[in-house]
């Protein structure tokens, strides 16, 4: 071979040029990073009847064989609608998956739809308010009405995306609330089945309230407390959900004794909605008025509110 090509002029094979497509996996990127519109309240991917305010966009990951994302006979076009069309779609993806969990490979994978939801197993309605009411927030009652296959868990309530309690049974509801702010608000219900299956429904209504401070801290409390009485040494329990109206990052409870001294009681930490703080004080050892009240880290403060130990 030598004596044949010793005069013959040597030649090179032409250096590839890269090709980039707007597939990430012809790029060979084979963890596809996915943004999805996630419910905040259920934490499953939202529907086109979420409300907006219950909406949040978060990123996740995935891994499937390349026939999920591209047609053998045009591989840069549109992704398949039903990559399962393809006959060798189930084999292609078994492997990918067996592969995946061999390797012990981590995605921050999306959550799925619970399959046993469904949508036509529990309904819920609400009759009051109505659509655009005028209320003050104080009058503020929600009536609803559930039809369900199954045993009826329980009915979540919810003014825009602050949680502000929960029944057993579809009754008038009536939050306590202080500080919410005028204007338009969002009345929303979840009622969940036996079977966690779950139906949800909203209504705007519009707060009318006689005085507002704009820089506020609504607060529901979940737990009987204002203008209650205690005996000394009883523990109280505590529960709330908090919105406030400027950038919070963590709150403080406080709670002032009858001879005048302040002390912090717990310190939760969130993103201007905190639902759900339980907690529990058990120092009532003195007679008299004690009042609590609530303070972010933006300085905003809560009405007070106020209790008595005999």
């Amino acid at each position: 071979m030598r004596r044949v090509l010793e005069n013959e002029t040597v030649e090179y094979f032409i250096e590839p040029q890269e090709i980039e497509t707007e597939k990430a996996i012809l790029n060979g990127e084979w963890k596809k990073e996915i943004n999805i519109r996630i419910n905040k309240i259920t934490g499953l991917p939202a529907d086109d009847d979420t409300p907006d305010t219950f909406v949040e966009e978060k990123n996740y990951q995935e891994a499937h064989n390349i026939l999920h994302y591209v047609v053998k006979d045009d591989p840069r076009g549109d992704i398949p609608e039903n990559p399962t069309n393809n006959s060798q779609y189930s084999n292609w993806e078994k492997s990918v998956q067996e592969w995946l969990n061999e390797n012990e490979v981590e995605l921050n994978l999306p959550p799925k739809q619970d399959e046993n939801n469904n949508e036509n197993s529990i309904k819920i309605s609400i009759s009051s308010p109505k659509k655009n009411e005028r209320i003050n927030i104080n009058e503020l009652s929600i009536k609803t009405s559930v039809e369900t296959k199954n045993d009826l868990s329980k009915i979540e309530y919810y003014l825009d995306d602050l949680y502000v309690g929960s029944t057993t049974k579809a009754i008038n509801f009536s939050p306590n609330l202080n500080n919410i702010s005028d204007g338009s608000q969002l009345v929303s219900a979840i009622a969940y089945d036996s079977e966690n299956s779950y139906g949800s429904a909203q209504r705007t209504i519009n707060i009318n309230n006689s005085s507002y401070n704009s820089n506020n801290l609504t607060v529901a409390w979940l737990s009987s407390l204002h203008n209650q009485t205690f005996s000394v040494g009883q523990k109280i329990n505590l529960g709330f959900s908090a919105k406030s109206s400027r950038q919070a990052e963590s709150l403080k409870i406080y709670i002032q004794t009858p001879d005048g001294k302040k002390g912090l009681v717990a310190t939760s930490f969130g993103n201007n909605v905190f639902n759900e703080v339980y907690l529990s004080w058990n120092k009532t050892q003195q007679t008299g008025n004690y009042t609590l009240w609530i303070e972010t880290d933006s300085g905003i403060k809560s009405v007070d509110f106020n209790f008595q130990v005999k």
